[in-house]
């Protein structure tokens, strides 16, 4: 669990998600159950995409990603955070993410790696503290068969990192830190995530990132 202020006020991060989420109607299973997909998660600057890329070439797989802020979203949410404020930017944001989420998990057909998923968009959640799913739709949603969280420092992210996603310099920092706190209490708390130290040479980072994912590519195969 994470203390943090929020809009004037402190509120408490769970860091299980889906036990925040509230409860609601049963849920059809989702179309992409028993596909095997790998998740690349990590802050911004952490290297998702370059090595999504790396391992989803090397096991012949597709590479996947969700993208649900395109520069039309980007523009819209400018103009809901100057009008009504942080609030509302987020849930607008949150409920963005979902649709792409959704978008991506109906038309899984084929083992992919995924430059951020489902773990990735809870994180969002969790730490914006906007839950745009209801709770049993969330469960079952289908869970990558291998999580890999490239770990970085927040300055080394923010040094490295291509685009902003925050309304200013404080609140991108502040974000990432949720976010570097967040990913590494899930690791330590679900099976199946595998942590890489992504400040390590290129070279290391892809032997291990690697090293995972045919474990998983094996698996299945198998």
């Amino acid at each position: 669990m994470i203390r943090t202020a929020r809009y004037g006020y402190y509120c408490d991060l769970q860091l299980t998600p889906d036990s925040s989420l509230p409860p609601s109607g049963s849920s059809p299973a989702p179309r992409g159950r028993g596909v095997p997909c790998i998740e690349v998660t990590g802050i911004d600057g952490s290297g998702k995409t370059t090595m999504s890329r790396f391992l989803a070439e090397r096991l012949g797989w597709a590479v996947r990603k969700v993208r649900p802020f395109d520069a039309a979203t980007v523009e819209r949410d400018t103009r809901i955070y100057e009008a009504m404020g942080a609030p509302a930017s987020d849930a607008y944001r949150a409920c963005r993410s979902a649709a792409a989420l959704l978008e991506d998990v109906a038309t899984l057909a084929e083992p992919s790696v995924f430059d951020r998923y489902v773990e990735s968009a809870l994180m969002w959640w969790t730490v914006r503290g906007a839950s745009p799913l209801p709770r049993p739709l969330v469960e079952a949603l289908p869970r990558p068969a291998l999580v890999i969280h490239l770990d970085v420092p927040v300055d080394v992210g923010l040094a490295r990192r291509a685009t902003t996603s925050e309304h200013t310099d404080a609140g991108e920092r502040l974000f990432l830190e949720r976010c570097a706190a967040y990913l590494r209490a899930r690791a330590e708390q679900r099976p199946g995530w595998v942590t890489i130290d992504a400040t390590l040479p290129v070279p290391d980072v892809e032997e291990e990132v690697l090293r995972a994912g045919r474990a998983v590519a094996a698996g299945h195969a198998a």
